[in-house]
């Protein structure tokens, strides 16, 4: 395969990529940094770089917040910037202290993190996140899976920003 043959090439990588999404092993997983280094699942966890991927934004809330007043303001910047998109969104507990706000549809990385730089920046998103603690992050749906499976804010955190 592409893979075997050129492993640390930008077109082995997007092989490896390829067979990651139809969920196929290469037998040595690469995470996709931009640099193309080889990675063992111990360096970076149990995650993936899937730039094509679908992805999802994901805003996690600790402590108190009016939930409603949340969801408003993403359905209001949703609907002025991205009607056109088919956008889902979902709010749910996490664990005891921590609320999170799923929007699904983003066909793929760049996407994702431009919508999360759009929002972030509405003024209705300030509005109600002011002095709330929360994350505001992108994460490929694969990922996603494990992520709330597991639960697992840190290692996912720590993911996104060596990686993202």
């Amino acid at each position: 395969s592409c893979y075997e043959k050129y492993p640390n090439s930008e077109v082995g990588i997007q092989a490896q990529s390829i067979l990651l999404q139809l969920g196929e092993s290469t037998g040595d997983e690469v995470d996709l940094t931009a640099r193309g280094e080889q990675a063992t699942t111990e360096e970076r966890g149990p995650y993936i770089m899937e730039p094509g991927a679908e992805h999802r934004f994901l805003w996690l809330i600790e402590g108190q917040v009016d939930i409603s007043k949340v969801q408003i303001a993403f359905t209001e910047h949703n609907k002025e910037f991205h009607r056109f998109q088919k956008l889902g969104e979902q709010i749910v507990p996490l664990t005891g202290q921590i609320m999170r706000l799923v929007v699904t549809g983003l066909t793929d990385q760049v996407t994702a993190q431009t919508y999360q730089k759009a929002l972030m920046k509405d003024p209705r998103m300030q509005a109600v996140s002011a002095g709330v603690t929360y994350k505001a992050l992108v994460i490929s749906k694969k990922n996603f899976t494990y992520f709330f499976k597991n639960k697992d804010v840190e290692g996912y955190e720590k993911f996104f920003e060596k990686n993202y």
